[in-house]
């Protein structure tokens, strides 16, 4: 797969997952029309979606952030195509743990063959402070809302996301498995999976039956 295929791979999935996200708020407040639905659940269920669509648009701002002042630093230092290294630390940033590693990888090369050593270590400093100034702002904002997702899931979720769709599953592994964890509340079979998993904490809220 080259870079163009690639881009458009991760163009539809990210279009894709846009307009699940949207869709989902609505289409729990339809569900507690239907008769026979637990109404509470539904809302809740409304509720975990919101949690979900802000957690995305968060996370893509984010994202935003740390590619312009990323880029916008590599340009001032006149490191090579760092507009591109912006776009693709913008595009990592969403797999969490290592896609801002990743994506800092190629720009620390070209400033280590460009400026040598200094130049490598200037990056990697660039690469520090965004992650302090632009990260931490970001986990506070969600501690507040109680909203948290435990390590081992959000691991388990990169890796299998990843081997089933590839760097776009890894890119989306997040959201694609809140989606799932939501879906997974209309099961009572599955209910365990919301106690192993810590559903509720996830969320904020119990999101035991009522």
């Amino acid at each position: 797969m080259n870079l163009s295929d690639l881009l458009l791979y991760l163009f539809f999935i990210a279009v894709t997952t846009f307009f699940m996200l949207l869709e989902a708020p609505h289409l729990a407040e339809r569900l507690t029309r239907l008769p026979g639905i637990n109404r509470e659940k539904m809302v809740r269920l409304s509720r975990m979606s919101g949690y979900m669509i802000d957690f995305v648009v968060v996370r893509t701002e984010t994202n935003l952030v740390h590619g312009v002042l990323f880029g916008g630093s590599l340009f001032a230092m006149g490191v090579h195509a760092a507009m591109l290294w912006g776009v693709l630390t913008f595009v990592l940033a969403y797999i969490p743990f290592i896609g801002l590693i990743i994506a800092a990888i190629p720009a620390i090369f070209f400033a280590w063959l460009q400026f040598g050593l200094w130049g490598a270590a200037a990056v990697i400093a660039i690469v520090c402070i965004l992650n302090l100034v632009v990260e931490n702002p970001v986990f506070s904002y969600f501690a507040a809302r109680k909203f948290e997702i435990p390590a081992l899931l959000v691991i388990l979720s990169v890796i299998f996301w990843g081997w089933l769709l590839g760097i776009a599953g890894m890119v989306f592994a997040v959201p694609l498995t809140l989606m799932v964890l939501i879906a997974i509340q209309f099961s009572e079979d599955l209910a365990w999976v919301n106690v192993l998993l810590g559903v509720d904490r996830i969320f904020g809220e119990d999101t035991g039956d009522a």
